[in-house]
């Protein structure tokens, strides 16, 4: 998948992150976190986060250009946060911190509101996230 994106791809490949799981490493060698996002096909993203704690995040998607945004409404970021947080990334970026992706909601990430599991910097796939879920 990443290869889609990467190298001056057009910008209909943005939606090769739709209806996908994503596995995010961290941004750069003294960044530890890890972050499962599902991106659903409504325009929805379901956000799950080593830095987030135990909740889950909802926010919105959308495509600006060769950039994918999420807007997060101030009340799933915190009681601090008065105004809706956006934050846009452009899509060879997000490809290059991409550690593994599956089609669909793999968690069921979009059905829950808190994370079941820690994510720890330990993982690197997400068959790595599957043996967290069970245990192992």
């Amino acid at each position: 998948m990443a290869a889609a994106v990467a190298g001056g791809a057009s910008e209909s490949a943005t939606f090769d992150f739709i209806d996908m799981t994503l596995l995010y490493g961290g941004d750069g060698p003294d960044d530890p976190s890890v972050q499962v996002e599902y991106l659903a096909p409504g325009g929805s993203a379901s956000v799950w986060s080593s830095s987030l704690g135990a909740k889950i995040v909802v926010a919105d998607w959308s495509v600006d250009g060769l950039e994918l945004c999420l807007s997060y409404p101030p009340e799933t970021i915190g009681p601090s946060q008065t105004n809706t947080l956006v934050m846009c990334e452009q899509t060879a970026i997000i490809a290059e911190r991409v550690l593994d992706s599956a089609r669909g909601d793999i968690f069921r990430l979009s059905e829950r509101s808190e994370a079941p599991v820690e994510l720890t910097p330990e993982v690197r796939s997400l068959e790595d996230v599957t043996k967290l879920l069970d245990g192992r």
